[in-house]
Parts: C-alpha cells; structure tokens; sequence
C-alpha cells in the first residue's frame, strides 16, 4: 500500500464497527512487532487480516521464494 501511495486506509471489524489507520503507522508497527513502548500497536495488529495471496507476495518482495 505505501509503494502505490496509499496514505490511510479504513475496514470494519467483525462487530460492524469502522476504523482506520495510516499506512505509516500500520508499517512502522510491523516493523517493530516486539517493542514494549507502543501500547497501540498491540490493538492496530489485532485487527490486521492479511490473506495468504499477500503473504506470498510479501515473501516475493522480500527475496524468501
């Protein structure tokens, strides 16, 4: 999504609700997956669904083929 540009992206979770978030944001939380300092990353990742297309895309990108 940040390659294309994409800036903010929005989804609803299982109960209805909308949330949204930057891509910076949602990046930079993967990045740091174990820091102790970012008590919001924990709640961003619990909403991420990422799909096995993706997965295989991003072990693509990456150089793991």
């Amino acid at each position: 999504m940040q390659s294309v540009g994409i800036k903010r992206v929005f989804w609803t979770t299982d109960t209805g609700e909308w949330e949204c978030a930057k891509v910076r944001d949602l990046v930079d939380a993967l990045e740091n997956l174990g820091a102790v300092d970012m008590p919001d990353v924990a709640t961003t990742l619990s909403n991420v669904f990422v799909t096995k297309h993706e997965v295989l895309m991003l072990r693509r990108t990456m150089g793991y083929d």
